[in-house]
């Protein structure tokens, strides 16, 4: 026995050895990559991102069998990914070239023409007497005939279809059978969705967990159904998106049972983590216009227990020093009504006016919708205002009036989407009844994803200000219009666009302000932006562009923060007055500049 094992021992060590021999020979192989047959340089930056081959290439395999293993798995991966774009009769081949070192891998792809989509059908998989559903048309559901249809373009079509089911009282639709059919000659395809909506139901019993310090009557008035409502998937999530929104909770899930009961009815449940109810802040911010400046702010978002805000704020910089005060009241009267009471005792001292007073206002909001709120109030201004070496001294009443517009995709960082806002602003000097005027702005500022990979966003903004009734001597100088700075036309100093006396702002009865950004991903934190900004300030009550339109342009960074994007900006006047000569202004503040 002995005799016959040590042989086969031998044989087996001079296999091992044989192998190690070969891996310590071979030792690790460096290669290259090529990607032909790709002109489009998008696509071909997919497939690379998508390739093994690629990622790898710095970790080196120990042999060229592991190398191939590499090329073997990128090659039905690549396919797909062209399949996924349209391209269903695409071939993906490789070669991998030993003669050269680096070994050279090559990957020759014939992508071929998109398939357009030729025709969609969408069909109920019931009897259509029974289930009374409307069903959306291929164009709602983002199918152009005529247009390039891939498996990405296809899977977005079935999200939208089950959707809209849901929105019409079927809460567990399914897709019971799904068909591309591919004309290879014509490079065509063909797409049917058979669709089972499931049962109808209703909205039935909510229960709210996780409401501690928080009345729970805060979930209770977030609710946008009636109990015994038909069921609409979207309401759900306009429920998630109220208590998200009303900062007192950190975590916020909204389900449903898995299936409808005997009744019809469809139970719902809200899950809620609640918020530290209390934040001390600090702030800094350095602009060269307006020096380095800092705010202390103290708040409590759920004083009484019903979400209730209280927030004080300190603000000190080189042209302001200020206390605040804000109390908000959700709920206030009625579910969809929120009261705000402010108050600001301030010293402002701009290059354009000092001014020191009180300032007292209540605003009373109303939610109209998801995306529409309106509100109006009252307002007290009592305050001392010098300019040119003449103080004057005003009791302001005003009747404030609001709207806001509001669809975008994030509320802190949108990406697509637009924002109205539109103030009225009747103001009574009860000092003798001698002087009243409207003041009314409007801005708009919409969002554009250009790119999803780099995330490339272009944002826009227009504002417009008018003020009537009175003439310029007449209007307070702190309630007129001014142009430049970090928040109006970077570039320019704080105050410094539009009329001047004596070198200093005058301020103005009308406003135009434009601008453009271009905001680009560099990492999942850092990004840079690039900017062009122009407007002006005038002295008649409408914009009629008398002054000059000043421009200015630049870049700058933004890195992302648990409390929001830190900016960093040099702005250059491209058109600067006379009165200007500062060439370029810096601005590091919290925040996107709108």
């Amino acid at each position: 026995m002995h005799v016959t094992r040590w042989p086969r021992i031998g044989f087996a060590a001079l296999i091992l050895a044989a192998t190690a021999l070969a891996w310590a020979e071979e030792g690790t192989v460096s290669y290259d990559v090529r990607f032909d047959g790709v002109a489009e340089k998008k696509l071909r930056k997919a497939l690379e991102d998508l390739s093994d081959t690629v990622a790898l290439r710095e970790t080196t395999p120990a042999t060229r069998l592991l190398l191939n293993k590499r090329v073997e798995r990128d090659q039905p991966r690549l396919e797909q990914e062209l399949r996924a774009r349209g391209f269903y009769g695409a071939t993906v081949d490789a070669d991998v070239d030993e003669r050269v070192d680096p070994i050279l891998v090559t990957f020759r792809i014939d992508p071929g023409e998109p398939y357009a989509l030729e025709s969609a059908t969408i069909t109920l998989a019931e009897d259509p007497d029974r289930t009374p559903v409307s069903l959306p048309s291929p164009l709602d559901l983002g199918l152009e005939i005529g247009r390039p249809v891939g498996t990405k373009v296809i899977v977005e079509a079935q999200r939208r279809l089950l959707e809209r089911l849901r929105d019409q009282g079927y809460p567990f639709p399914s897709i019971a059978e799904r068909k591309v059919l591919v004309d290879h000659d014509a490079t065509t395809a063909h797409l049917i969705f058979l669709v089972a909506p499931g049962s109808a139901a209703r909205f039935g019993t909510v229960s709210l967990e996780g409401f501690v310090d928080v009345d729970a009557s805060i979930g209770h008035n977030a609710i946008p159904w009636q109990n015994g409502d038909a069921f609409n998937g979207s309401l759900l999530t306009r429920l998630q998106n109220r208590l998200s929104r009303s900062g007192l909770f950190s975590t916020v899930r909204v389900t449903t049972d898995e299936e409808v009961d005997p009744n019809g009815d469809l139970p719902v449940r809200v899950v809620v983590t609640e918020r530290k109810q209390r934040t001390v802040g600090v702030g800094v911010g350095y602009k060269t216009d307006e020096g380095l400046g800092s705010r202390v702010w103290w708040e409590h978002r759920n004083l009484f227990h019903h979400g209730e805000r209280l927030r004080l704020n300190l603000t000190a910089s080189e042209i302001e020093a200020s206390f605040e005060g804000l109390f908000r009241k959700p709920a206030f009267l009625r579910p969809d009504q929120t009261l705000d009471a402010k108050l600001r005792l301030a010293h402002d001292r701009p290059d354009a006016f000092v001014s020191r007073g009180l300032s007292v206002e209540a605003l009373l909001t109303r939610v109209l919708s998801d995306r529409l709120e309106m509100g109006g109030g009252v307002a007290l201004r009592d305050v001392d205002v010098r300019q040119f070496d003449e103080t004057r001294h005003f009791s302001l009443l005003a009747l404030p009036a609001t709207l806001k517009l509001e669809e975008t995709d994030e509320p802190f960082d949108p990406g697509d989407g637009y924002r109205l806002d539109v103030e009225l602003r009747p103001t009574l000097d009860l000092n003798g009844l001698r002087a009243g005027f409207v003041k009314a702005s409007t801005q708009y500022r919409h969002y554009l994803t250009l790119s999803e990979a780099p995330r490339v966003i272009l944002a826009g903004r227009l504002r417009l200000g008018a003020l009537v009734g009175a003439s310029l001597d007449s209007v307070p100088a702190d309630e007129r219009f001014y142009a430049g700075g970090g928040g109006s036309i970077r570039g320019y100093p704080y105050q410094a666009v539009g009329p001047t006396y004596r070198d200093d702002p005058v301020g103005g009865r009308s406003l135009f302000e434009a601008c453009l950004e271009l905001r680009t991903a560099v990492t999942s934190r850092l990004g840079l932006v690039t900017f062009l900004e122009g407007g002006t300030v005038m002295p008649s009550a409408w914009p009629d562009f008398d002054e000059p339109v000043r421009w200015g342009a630049g870049v700058g960074a933004r890195y992302d923060t648990p409390v929001g994007p830190v900016r960093f900006d040099v702005g250059f006047p491209l058109n600067a007055p006379d009165n200007v000569d500062d060439r370029f202004q810096v601005y590091l503040s919290l925040g996107h500049a709108f």
